[in-house]
């Protein structure tokens, strides 16, 4: 037998058998405490996506527990460990967040008593993923969730079918994080915040560039930068230029000595969300970040370069070129004079305006509530069904 026979066998035992027989074994020993679990599988905290949940249930008095596997850098028995631990928290919940797809997770079929709520890590629907991918997955990344909220309408079918998901269960709640974007209070303190970071910022507006990677996310490379030098020409006198990039990326932007006062790298002291709430304009590519900028309803610029040649394995669900709210720019020339416009107020609200409506419009400062009460109407019902 050759290796990668043994492989697919091993898959298959540990897929097939092992986990669901961990899970079984758990569910036996424990009953289901009317607890709540959330779930993050690849970091060691929660992540911007589960903490409005986590402040909501322990304001309310429930039973909150919060379980995060680092499973990313866990490697063998560490990580068979980690997975016991998952089995373990799962057959005792009465609810369940989580924020991303598991192949393991999914390989056990959940009792009724628990149920699943996907909470997306993302809003929108931009790049493929899971089943809308050309190449999808021929395993199970997807369990049968209770409810999947959504940031708007138009994408309930999008995410139904990449999740494999009856349409039902896929509804236009909102995002919860995305409620501190009608905070007054946070839009006013990440402005101070970034000021105060950046100084040179004082009287001028922010632009925040804030562009993916190139290539995969283990080896995630930086993008190509514009003209840094002729931006600071054209724009230093009215606007501060931050950039701040993806997390995957390692390496750092080279700051020309003579735009030291106009182009600032930011991405280890200002996080993504200030950045956003602070901003004026956004320049970016092909990042998830314009459904959470297009909340503000401000200008958005696409620096894509590389248009015509860019391919992360995975596509888009709409057409680029018709999808974006915002002028696209394939070099440093366009970059200059749409931001210019932008600068000056020029640029085409009503287009940013549809894009929110038809891509976030569920979010509205109060989708936490929504999912919330939702959720518990799910988890009542199935209690009034079984009495």
């Amino acid at each position: 037998m050759n290796m990668n026979n043994i492989k697919t066998l091993t898959k298959k035992i540990v897929f097939g058998i092992l986990y669901p027989a961990l899970y079984r074994h758990f569910c036996r020993k424990n009953t289901v405490d009317g607890s709540i679990l959330l779930l993050e599988l690849r970091f060691d905290r929660l992540s911007d996506n589960l903490i409005p949940y986590y402040r909501h249930y322990k304001k309310v008095g429930k039973k909150v527990r919060v379980l995060c596997l680092d499973t990313e850098n866990k490697k063998g028995a560490a990580l068979l460990r980690a997975y016991i631990r998952l089995f373990r928290a799962i057959s005792r919940a009465r609810l369940v967040y989580l924020t991303e797809s598991s192949n393991v997770l999914a390989a056990v079929k959940i009792r009724p008593e628990t149920k699943l709520i996907q909470v997306w890590h993302a809003c929108g629907a931009f790049k493929r993923f899971g089943y809308g991918l050309y190449d999808a997955p021929k395993e199970a990344y997807y369990n049968d969730y209770d409810l999947t909220p959504v940031s708007g309408k138009r994408i309930e079918e999008v995410y139904a079918q990449s999740m494999h998901q009856k349409q039902e269960k896929v509804r236009a709640l909102g995002v919860a994080r995305t409620d501190i974007c009608f905070s007054g209070k946070f839009i006013a303190a990440a402005e101070r915040k970034v000021r105060q970071a950046v100084p040179a910022a004082a009287g001028k507006q922010i632009i925040a560039f804030i562009p993916t990677f190139r290539g995969n996310v283990a080896g995630a490379q930086m993008p190509e930068l514009p003209e840094i030098e002729s931006l600071c020409d054209a724009w230093k006198d009215s606007a501060v230029l931050l950039y701040r990039g993806h997390p995957a990326v390692q390496e750092r932007p080279e700051i020309p000595p003579a735009s030291a006062d106009f182009f600032f790298d930011v991405t280890d002291c200002i996080e993504t969300e200030s950045l956003m709430a602070a901003a004026d304009i956004l320049i970016t590519d092909y990042s998830s970040v314009i459904f959470d900028f297009s909340l503000y309803q401000k200008p958005m610029i696409f620096y894509t370069y590389d248009l015509d040649a860019y391919d992360d394995g995975r596509g888009f669900y709409f057409p680029f070129q018709t999808f974006v709210p915002g002028k696209i720019c394939r070099n440093t020339e366009e970059l200059l004079r749409a931001g210019t416009e932008a600068l000056c107020g020029l640029w085409d609200r009503e287009q940013v305006r549809r894009f929110k409506e038809d891509f976030m419009g569920a979010c509205d400062g109060h989708s936490l509530e929504r999912i919330t009460d939702a959720v518990e109407r799910i988890a009542n019902q199935d209690q009034k069904d079984q009495a």
